[in-house]
């Protein structure tokens, strides 16, 4: 019986360190989650730190998500987006800023939400949330 109960706790012990393990490789990130509910196709760009600008078609009605993995320290360098906030001129008319994330280790369903809303009739702003 005694080797039974020590065979079991040995047990224990190894799942538990394989738990941590697995909890240690886990990678959490740094995310956003870009709305359109608007009935039409938005384009942005959005960058991570001074990397490059990446250009985006957001289709109506749909979310895109955007993440990064985090350091040691839980962050990652600096996110953000720019986007033509007039539309219908012919004009670009940049409106940029700075997004904060969610850290999150499923970003396709964790990210700081961002939506895209008209405030009149032809501005386009961004704003945090839904």
């Amino acid at each position: 019986m005694l080797k039974l109960k020590s065979l079991a706790l040995a047990g224990l012990v190894l799942l538990g360190l394989a738990l941590q393990t697995n909890a240690a490789q886990a990678t959490d990130y740094g995310a956003v989650t870009i709305r359109n509910p608007t009935s039409n196709t938005l384009h942005y760009q959005i960058k991570c730190g001074e990397g490059d600008w990446k250009s985006v078609s957001l289709e109506p009605y749909t979310n895109m998500h955007h993440w990064y993995p985090l350091d040691e320290d839980d962050r990652h360098p600096s996110l953000h987006i720019r986007f033509d906030c007039i539309g219908g001129d012919g004009q670009y008319t940049e409106q940029s800023c700075h997004l904060r994330t969610y850290k999150t280790c499923s970003p396709r369903t964790g990210g700081k939400p961002y939506t895209f809303k008209y405030t009149g009739r032809y501005h386009l702003d961004l704003y945090e949330g839904y």
